[in-house]
């Protein structure tokens, strides 16, 4: 071999050993991420419901003081002797929304002000915009919810009292009256006709939808309003705060149809107990959670007044 192919050779050796040693660093690099990477510790397996549930409590309610909600909300969660502690569901349904109601009212005049107050819901003229309800919050208060007594038990051992002025206190609505009774099969015949004639609906359909409800509360009252005019707005905007703020727990609003032969009647609707109609309806929905909860299932449905339900529990903060 000559001078010059020694020389090639030589220096193909060269370029050889060095690519081995790149290589080698590298792939040091990406298997062990160097001498630290050998004592990282195993990540953390996935976490339990219970830990889940107390995350997101404090993660929504971090700014009501320090270990508030440790203290008021999380504290018995880690109890062992209760079995039912450790369940939270994958999924939550429901359909409550304060923002659907206030996106309405707050587009009413004057005289559709007065109307609200006279049918007990002129305290949802104050709803502010954009308040976030937390599902995980009101399938643990329904869950604790002593039924009987109509109680929310806290994690602290607290308990705070449900009941008339509470709900008059927090939403403002009517809470003296005859009491709102549903029905327990389905809408009368009769009251199809009746509500098909009022909302101007053909034959194949039952009963008003959202948008059949929102189109009479949009409408504007250029004239002075006839008694009858009146009358199909008393019903609209009840059926409408049912659907949304009162109401039993549904995957999607809709107004139930439980309540629609009472509220068909706007004589009715004038003198009526909304505030008991929202704790019958919680304490039915708590029952409803309790039962289900003993299934494990991978979701459940929320019901019920979230707002006074959230907010009634939170005050006792303060």
């Amino acid at each position: 071999m000559d001078e010059s192919g020694g020389r090639r050779a030589e220096k193909a050796v060269q370029g050889s050993i060095q690519r081995r040693a790149v290589t080698r660093s590298v792939t040091r690099n990406r298997n062990g991420g160097g001498d630290d990477q050998s004592v990282r510790p195993d990540k953390a397996g996935p976490k339990s419901a219970r830990r889940r549930l107390i995350d997101k409590l404090n993660r929504n309610f971090s700014g009501l003081g320090e270990n508030v909600c440790a203290s008021k909300f999380s504290a018995d969660l880690g109890s062992k002797n209760d079995a039912e502690t450790d369940f939270c569901p994958v999924k939550f349904h429901g359909s409550s929304s304060s923002d659907a109601v206030q996106d309405v009212v707050c587009t009413f005049c004057p005289r559709k002000i007065a109307i609200l107050e006279k049918v007990g819901l002129g305290g949802l003229q104050y709803l502010k915009r954009g308040i976030h309800n937390s599902r995980h919050l009101v399938f643990w208060l329904l869950k604790r919810m002593d039924i009987q007594r109509m109680q929310l038990k806290l994690g602290d051992g607290s308990r705070v009292e449900m009941n008339l002025d509470s709900v008059e206190r927090i939403l403002g609505v009517r809470c003296r009256g005859s009491n709102i009774s549903v029905s327990s099969g389905k809408v009368s015949e009769y009251v199809k006709q009746t509500l098909r004639e009022r909302f101007g609906l053909d034959e194949t359909k039952e009963v008003q939808d959202l948008s059949d409800l929102r189109k009479v509360l949009h409408r504007k009252f250029i004239n002075e309003l006839s008694e009858y005019d009146e009358e199909t707005f008393v019903i609209s905007i009840a059926a409408y705060v049912c659907a949304y703020m009162f109401g039993p727990a549904m995957r999607t609003a809709m107004v139930p149809i439980d309540i629609w032969d009472f509220i068909s009647n706007p004589v009715k609707l004038l003198n009526c107990n909304w505030g008991g109609y929202v704790l019958s309806t919680l304490q039915s929905c708590a029952r409803t959670v309790q039962l289900n909860v003993l299934n494990n299932p991978s979701s459940i449905k929320l019901g019920g007044s979230w707002l006074y339900l959230e907010v009634h529990a939170c005050s006792q903060f303060f």
